[in-house]
């Protein structure tokens, strides 16, 4: 029981995340994903990385992939959320956000907003991809 307070106590007073999915997500790390349309929400595609400083870069795609975009965000640790800008690639560059939060469980949920996309508590597993399948940075 002691053991467990000095823990908890040592997370909060040096920064470290209480959420063993964030422990676990170091720079290099490349998610990879897919979820299913349901409701008004399309198909989206995931591939984000997890870069230096906590910075998230990568791209999503929806509609089988018809709309891609360039994904640039941030993962904060602290209250274990995320957001990502999307801009479009090509076409009109329209953008769309992310709003998400990394749970304890080893998923996520996330609300995208923008032109032709809304999706509103999309969960996703989180499943890393295979180490190798880019360089770490």
């Amino acid at each position: 029981m002691m053991i467990g307070k000095l823990m908890a106590l040592g997370a909060l007073i040096f920064g470290a995340p209480l959420c063993p999915v964030l422990a676990q997500m170091p720079k290099g790390s490349v998610y990879v994903f897919h979820s299913q349309a349901r409701g008004g929400c399309p198909s989206l595609d995931w591939y984000i990385v997890v870069e230096t400083g906590d910075t998230l870069a990568g791209m999503i795609a929806w509609d089988d992939m018809s709309t891609m975009t360039k994904a640039s965000g941030r993962l904060d640790r602290s209250h274990h959320t995320f957001h990502i800008v999307l801009t479009e690639i090509g076409g009109q560059e329209r953008t769309a956000t992310v709003e998400g939060k990394v749970e304890d469980d080893g998923r996520i949920v996330a609300n995208i907003k923008g032109p032709n996309v809304t999706c509103t508590a999309v969960s996703i597993p989180i499943s890393k991809a295979p180490s190798g399948s880019r360089d770490a940075r």
